[in-house]
């Protein structure tokens, strides 16, 4: 009995070290999974695991997203954070590093202390409210909306340059821009706006309203903004503002093969409407002038003796051609016209005079050729 007593005695020791051994091992959560949309990872200690809801987030744990995937976690100090598609982010406490991509973050109240969102060239700092900060690590710049209460931005080395950027404002930081500090914050349009949240698929912000409207303006409807759908979810499934405004249940249908059948058959139908739509040539039109209105043009005519009346004197035009020009044949001498102009007389009657022979003698030669002519076809 002794002997027993003796050895769980010294075995204590042994289980404290133990326990604290294994309590220093194991990682403090800081972030509770709430949702995930496509394909997630986070990578702590150098393993790699797919998270799904209902996950812890350990401290100094990282959070990768495939393009087009997204996931919803939440902190311990009231927070939300929302991660889109190709983006990397690194949690730590109170301060959240964004690596690349778009993070927006939603606060459920305001708090004493100040929590922290880095980019590799600026800090966000902020006790409440919401917003979404972006980084391109390509460009090198970080973009901040703020959506509600005010946000702190600053370069990550030069901190005394900083700017507050206010409720429905919006601003950068480009290493390439004035050497890194922030701009001047400005006033984000309802198309940006719009785009902005494209992003983020089913994400409205908390007063579900444009930042820079004002309280009488309509709440944004969710059905005509530009949200991303997956490619999983069928159009057959999206209903138009209407029903929305009826508050009618929307029931999801589930892929079996009678549904997939139906599909299959109104999709051929849409495609041999559409072949036989561009199997019909459309006519060609024929341009057919008209004359029933006058165009009040004057027309002059060269190379003949014609007038030609103007159109204010004829306000009529027939159909018919009354009278025609012809060209004349080549062989019909133009001597036998009206009259000459003086011109063309004169240098007829010149060229008479530059005649080598008379013409008696031209006749006489003409009459000795044929008669040559004659003699060789006869004789």
């Amino acid at each position: 009995m002794k002997k027993s007593y003796k050895n769980t005695k010294t075995n204590w020791p042994i289980a404290i070290a133990s326990f604290l051994l294994s309590f220093s091992l194991w990682a403090k959560p800081v972030a509770v999974v709430s949702s995930v949309e496509g394909n997630v990872f986070s990578i702590y200690q150098g393993v790699t695991k797919a998270l799904v809801a209902a996950d812890h987030v350990p401290d100094l744990a990282e959070i990768v997203t495939e393009e087009g995937a997204q996931i919803t976690f939440a902190d311990y100090y009231d927070h939300k954070f929302h991660v889109a598609g190709s983006s990397h982010v690194k949690i730590t406490g109170n301060l959240t590093e964004l690596l690349a991509g778009y993070l927006w973050v939603q606060s459920y109240g305001q708090s004493v202390e100040e929590f922290i969102i880095q980019t590799a060239n600026a800090v966000v700092t902020y006790k409440g409210g919401e917003a979404i900060v972006s980084y391109d690590k390509v460009k090198g710049k970080t973009q901040l909306y703020s959506l509600s209460e005010s946000f702190e931005i600053a370069h990550v080395l030069e901190k005394s340059f900083k700017e507050v950027v206010d409720k429905g404002q919006f601003t950068f930081i480009d290493n390439d821009f004035e050497n890194g500090a922030p701009r001047r914050p400005t006033e984000l349009g309802h198309a940006s706006y719009e785009k902005m949240r494209s992003l983020f698929y089913k994400i409205h912000p908390i007063e579900y309203k444009h930042p820079t409207l004002t309280k009488n303006d309509e709440i944004l409807p969710q059905r005509k903004s530009n949200l991303r759908i997956p490619a999983s979810v069928s159009p057959e499934n999206e209903t138009d503002g209407a029903s929305l405004k009826e508050n009618k249940i929307i029931y999801l249908l589930p892929d079996t093969k009678r549904n997939q059948a139906a599909k299959d058959q109104r999709l051929e139908s849409f495609y041999k409407g559409k072949v036989v739509e561009w199997s019909v040539r459309p006519k060609k039109k024929k341009f057919v002038p008209s004359y029933d209105k006058l165009s009040g043009v004057d027309i002059k005519i060269y190379g003949s003796k014609a007038s030609v009346k103007s159109a204010a004197q004829t306000p009529v035009i027939s159909k018919k051609r009354e009278s025609a020009v012809y060209r004349l044949p080549s062989s019909v001498s133009t001597a036998s016209a009206e009259s000459n102009s003086e011109f063309e007389s004169s240098l007829s009657n010149e060229f008479k005079k530059q005649m080598r022979h008379s013409n008696e003698v031209n006749s006489l030669i003409r009459d000795l050729k044929n008669y040559n002519q004659d003699f060789q076809a006869e004789y």
